[in-house]
């Protein structure tokens, strides 16, 4: 089986890496990555960089040169209701784009973004994740003590960091999400279109405002560095429990 996973942040991919143990470079793709084997299943990691077109133009990348059975996404995401505490795991069902938003004199109303899907071309806004990767993944994950607590729900990705917990709780009400990221949903719309299944597992980082002394990324994550390493790390260790179960 070929599987992929694909990450965000350089953190992220050093902290993976750190357990699943995959070292041969590889430039084959656009973006940096790692390819070799965990059991039977070859497995490449690769960090597209934040953001939508980037995380689709890694999918198509990986589709065309690959020929994946499964892409996962993982790395960090931002609560976006109040229960969620930093460590808790979000393994996603469905993932959505939050930013679709419709301007109008200064002032904007989200909407449903409709993509297209698959040969069809049937007009689509929530896309499911692989139902047999959640099931796997609860399985395995609700079977480890003291490793953050499990959630599972919807996934809204967008290009904007979200540092209010006031339009946390917006995209909450408007698209039903329980997390936030930046890759999410555009790695789904391309595996959707060309019928890789594709699965989201995320680790929250964030949950509330952030000061970030008047600085974004990429101060945001060097001021954050030590709950971004131990958060990828959790991740991390998740992943390989599933990567490493029959």
């Amino acid at each position: 089986m070929n599987i992929a996973i694909v990450v965000g942040l350089e953190e992220e991919m050093i902290a993976i890496n750190q357990e699943i143990g995959i070292k041969v470079k590889t430039d084959k793709f656009i973006f940096p990555a790692v390819v070799g084997k965990i059991k039977k299943n070859n497995v490449l990691l690769l960090n597209c960089g934040p953001g939508k077109v980037n995380s689709a133009l890694a999918a198509l990348d990986i589709i065309i040169k690959y020929s994946p059975d499964l892409v996962i996404v993982c790395g960090l995401a931002g609560a976006a209701i109040n229960k969620l505490k930093q460590g808790d795991v979000v393994l996603a069902n469905k993932v959505i784009q939050h930013d679709a938003m419709a301007y109008n004199k200064g002032n904007f109303s989200p909407r449903m973004l409709k993509m297209y899907k698959n040969k069809q071309w049937q007009k689509i806004d929530y896309l499911p994740c692989d139902k047999h990767f959640v099931l796997l993944a609860k399985r395995i994950i609700r079977n480890i003590s003291k490793e953050g607590s499990l959630n599972v729900g919807i996934m809204a990705t967008g290009d904007q960091l979200i540092l209010s917990k006031k339009y946390r709780q917006l995209i909450h009400r408007i698209y039903g999400a329980i997390a936030i990221d930046m890759e999410s949903a555009a790695v789904g719309h391309v595996c959707s279109m060309f019928g890789v299944k594709f699965g989201c597992l995320k680790v929250v980082s964030d949950t509330d405002e952030i000061s970030t002394n008047n600085k974004l990324s990429p101060s945001l994550i060097r001021d954050r560095s030590d709950d971004v390493m131990n958060n990828s790390q959790l991740c991390a260790k998740m992943l390989r429990r599933i990567l490493t179960t029959k």
